[in-house]
């Protein structure tokens, strides 16, 4: 089956690597930048926008992306077959399933997340981050209403007391960098195995029900409301 993948920043450089070694591999591979999310309404935008350009060779496009505060909802191809991993976010597919991340986050109520995508998109919080986020208040809007939002931008890691940091592929880089952020913040540092299950099987296109839903031709996707997060 002819197909490509459209990822998350966050998966990109796991999506290269693991491609590189099928057999059948995809036949483009698209991504959009992580901080998107903080946007519902303008990644499905980016992602229709995205979807529009894939060659029309395909049959199925691999969405490497869950619910993602809904971003998902509302997406349609009338070109291809449009498959997507049945979790909220990526830590779903980092364990391997919505339920595995369900657990982690019941267990572990004030834990960040992060990998190396997390890293690499600028998304972790560090003595850099609140610099540049610092500067860029000033600029915009002086000294005195900086310090104001300094202390907004900081308690959005408020509820936080741990980092746990999660890799596809080993990247001591990246552990660095989370270990760094993890003394800047006061957090304790944590570092869990990955499961490359579903990532993999994805890639491998073996896909059944219960892990991935697959939405036809021309179909809108939509909210299950229950366990199968996704229906039409």
């Amino acid at each position: 089956m002819k197909f490509s993948v459209l990822c998350c920043d966050i998966f990109k450089d796991d999506v290269l690597r693991m491609s590189a070694a099928l057999d059948n591999r995809p036949l483009q591979i698209e991504s959009f930048k992580a901080e998107s999310h903080l946007n519902p309404d303008k990644m499905r935008s980016v992602v229709m926008s995205k979807l529009r350009e894939f060659s029309p060779e395909n049959e199925r496009i691999l969405l490497m992306f869950g619910l993602c505060g809904n971003a998902a909802l509302g997406l349609y191809s009338d070109n291809f077959e449009l498959v997507i991993p049945r979790v909220h976010d990526c830590r779903g597919i980092f364990f391997g399933s919505a339920a595995a991340a369900q657990d982690f986050t019941s267990n572990n109520p004030r834990a960040f997340f992060a990998s190396p995508g997390y890293i690499n998109a600028g998304l972790l919080p560090s003595k850099d981050t609140f610099e540049r986020a610092r500067a860029k208040y000033v600029s915009e809007y002086g000294e005195d209403s900086a310090d104001f939002l300094m202390e907004a931008f900081a308690d959005q890691f408020a509820s936080y007391d741990e980092i746990f940091y999660m890799q596809f592929h080993d990247s001591a880089q990246s552990r660095r960098a989370c270990a760094e952020c993890a003394r800047f913040m006061k957090w304790k540092f944590v570092e869990i195995a990955a499961d490359k299950t579903l990532i993999s099987d994805a890639l491998n296109m073996r896909i059944d029900d219960g892990r991935f839903f697959v939405l036809p031709r021309g179909k809108i996707l939509k909210a299950s409301y229950d366990d199968g997060i996704f229906s039409i």
